[in-house]
């Protein structure tokens, strides 16, 4: 006779139970791991420093101890100033796995790559170009550096430093800036720390008061007060400038000029006050002799020039102009 236990038939019931419901139901789903944290990455973002945190990147949603100590995780160095870098959310996985974090503890929402980009502050090249040219006025004084002009022989590169509070240190030598070349050095410091150094080089000239054009003027032009002007202009001796102490209003341009145009001694010229071909009387001058005749100007000159006339007779002779019209000439004979 066989004895069976009610407790065994009960699991045998169950068992029976569980194997028709697997085969109606189908098999139960497995239970999954709620995250926690939620880190929503954003598609570019600006690093300052060295190292990218998980909290640069993105928002931490959830429990907050968690995305506390998540924020915290170093998930890849960063880019330089002014540089960028792609990470990729996968490997910002491995990182999290690398420092310990519970995968299914967080999920990561983030596009398909994070642009992280150094932040940087460009230094310009026209900032370089005025803290190189206010350390050279510094040598100079107030007065002699309103007589300067100073420009840069070439235009620098930026410069691109870290962002923090920048300083700009120029060092322009300590002799004064007299006319040439000067190399200035900058050193750019963010937040005190040195950051960058440069050098620009400058041409200093002095500034002279010359005449200039106050309008185009074409060639053959007579100078009137309303032609010219006086400007202070960097010039050289080689120019030959006009002073501005000389008169100029008679004279005439030997060639077209630009509005602006310095004038000088080459580009004018005095109007004769006889021209080539122009009939003159002469007083010829020997002692108390004085001898008159007409005469041709062989060539143009203003008062004052010896220039060559045709005697009566086709004899040439140098004659010194005296007056429009007039000349004289002083004889040698005995």
């Amino acid at each position: 006779m066989t004895i069976t236990c009610p407790t065994r038939r009960w699991q045998y019931v169950l068992t029976g139970l569980m194997a028709l419901a697997g085969a109606v139901l189908g098999p139960l789903p497995r239970a999954s791991a709620t995250a926690r944290v939620e880190a929503v990455l954003q598609p570019e973002v600006t690093v300052r420093g060295t190292q990218i945190r998980l909290g640069d990147l993105g928002v931490l949603r959830g429990d907050e101890q968690l995305a506390a100590q998540a924020r915290e995780i170093v998930v890849g160095q960063a880019p330089l100033p002014g540089h960028t870098r792609d990470l990729d959310p996968n490997y910002i996985r491995i990182r999290l796995r690398q420092h310990g974090m519970d995968p299914e503890a967080i999920t990561i929402v983030a596009p398909p790559r994070v642009r992280v980009h150094g932040a940087a502050h460009r230094v310009t090249p026209e900032e370089q170009i005025r803290q190189a040219e206010a350390a050279v006025r510094r040598l100079c004084g107030e007065v002699d550096a309103s007589d300067l002009l100073i420009e840069a022989v070439r235009p620098p590169a930026p410069l691109v430093v870290p962002e923090g509070e920048v300083e700009i240190l120029a060092d322009a030598g300590s002799a004064a800036a007299n006319e040439g070349l000067r190399t200035v050095r900058l050193e750019v410091r963010v937040d005190g720390v040195p950051a960058a150094t440069t050098h620009v080089t400058v041409r200093v000239q002095r500034l002279t008061p010359v005449w200039v054009a106050a309008r185009a003027l074409v060639v053959g032009s007579q100078l009137s007060d309303a032609d010219v002007k006086i400007e202070r202009r960097a010039v050289s001796s080689l120019q030959r400038p006009l002073p501005a102490d000389q008169p100029v209003a008679g004279l005439r341009t030997r060639r077209a000029l630009p509005a602006g145009a310095i004038l000088t001694f080459g580009a004018l010229e005095a109007v004769p006050d006889v021209r080539q071909g122009d009939t003159l009387a002469l007083t010829v001058r020997h002692g108390a002799i004085r001898v008159r005749a007409t005469v041709r100007a062989l060539e143009s000159g203003t008062l004052g020039d010896q220039i060559r006339v045709a005697l009566p007779g086709g004899r040439e002779a140098h004659a010194r102009l005296t007056a429009p019209g007039a000349a004289e000439l002083t004889a040698a004979w005995e």
